[in-house]
């Protein structure tokens, strides 16, 4: 790879950096990423992991992007984090149907111009969601949806963990409520005897 011969130089040999830019240019899928390139370039050092430090570049790039999106779109946090990650995991965005519309903020859609405010908001969300799309969409890859199925499982962990305490909690109170239980009956058996 050209970044690990570039990284190997010392960062010196700006031709390398002038060959992945030619590279970069002529592909149609990576000219709208050359910025992350570049930036990632200028990060490189000799203590670089080339393979790793470049997926949590991307990842939090990817990240820092998508909130800037949703806080200047006003759009619901963790709706537009579910609907990027499935468009990840399915390869496409969708922008019909009810899937836009679920992450949307919440605007009147009648009398004062909230019906045509929506359908302007709604492009513009639409038209900033394709671009950050197609500039992760390849970069992502299984490192993304390894990503993706990590905050799932993690997720589930912790609703795993707050049943099992829930259980823990009610399994004392059952516990206690028996013993209770039994002290009443030998009451009552020691009195009848």
């Amino acid at each position: 790879m050209l970044v690990k011969k570039y990284q190997k130089d010392g960062n010196k040999d700006k031709e390398i950096v002038v060959t992945i830019e030619k590279a970069v240019n002529s592909s149609l899928n990576l000219r709208s990423k050359i910025a992350l390139i570049r930036e990632f370039l200028s990060r490189v050092n000799a203590d670089t992991e080339v393979d790793g430090d470049w997926s949590k570049y991307v990842d939090e790039q990817r990240e820092n992007a998508l909130v800037m999106i949703i806080k200047d779109e006003k759009l619901k946090d963790k709706e537009t984090h579910v609907f990027i990650g499935n468009s990840f995991r399915d390869g496409v965005l969708k922008t019909t149907g009810m899937d836009v519309d679920a992450i949307m903020p919440a605007v009147s859609r009648f009398g004062g111009g909230g019906a045509g405010k929506r359908t302007e908001t709604k492009k513009r969300v639409i038209d900033r969601l394709l671009a950050y799309f197609e500039k992760y969409l390849d970069l992502v890859g299984a490192m993304g949806m390894i990503h993706f199925y990590k905050q799932q499982v993690e997720s589930a962990l912790k609703l795993i963990d707050i049943k099992s305490k829930y259980d823990d909690i009610k399994a004392s109170n059952d516990v206690t409520e028996i013993k209770s239980m039994i002290n009443i009956y030998q009451i009552e058996f020691t009195t009848r005897v």
